[in-house]
């Protein structure tokens, strides 16, 4: 008993620790000139239809909920290359999984603050809506759009025009093809 309950001690130690380098990391990104009254994107995924349908839904759900731009944080190295063919307003920062997984940790345990918006439909733990795909013909981007940006009526949109030739951009913006 005694073993365990050192364990548990540990284990609760560990948990408050990472809340507190959460709150830490949440208020570095907080005061960053970009912030203001800006949605706080994170996405903590390399998944790339997440990714993609995260960008294209990006300017409605800016405009339903009255920010004036956003901050997409993330490890994507595509999220970075093409989010400015899809909005002007928003900036890119690349931000480590391991402080994406402090926050979203940080945002299970209560809601900190309502800028911040988790584009996944695995992340944080609990959140399973891709248990839903294909049940009823409900698509990845209906979830994405209803789901995690709220966006109600769901209203289809057709992804950026690209005249580049960057092959790994063209395929990025060819995902709903899929």
């Amino acid at each position: 008993m005694d073993k365990q309950l050192k364990r548990v001690r540990k284990e609760l130690l560990k948990n408050l620790l990472d809340c507190y380098l959460a709150w830490w990391e949440w208020h570095k990104i907080t005061r960053l000139k970009e912030v203001g009254h800006s949605a706080i994107i994170l996405l903590p995924s390399l998944k790339r239809d997440y990714n993609f349908y995260a960008l294209l839904y990006l300017e409605p759900m800016l405009k339903r909920r009255g920010y004036h731009n956003a901050l997409i944080l993330t490890y994507d190295p595509m999220v970075r290359e093409t989010a400015d063919l899809f909005s002007d307003r928003v900036t890119v920062k690349f931000y480590t999984r391991k402080k994406m997984e402090l926050i979203m940790k940080y945002a299970c345990l209560y809601q900190f603050d309502s800028r911040l918006i988790i584009g996944s439909l695995e992340e944080p733990a609990g959140r399973d809506a891709n248990t839903l795909i294909g049940k009823n013909g409900i698509t990845v981007e209906e979830i994405f759009a209803l789901g995690v940006y709220q966006l109600t009526p769901f209203i289809r949109r057709k992804p950026p025009k690209y005249d580049g030739w960057d092959e790994k951009i063209v395929d990025f913006l060819g995902v709903e093809d899929c």
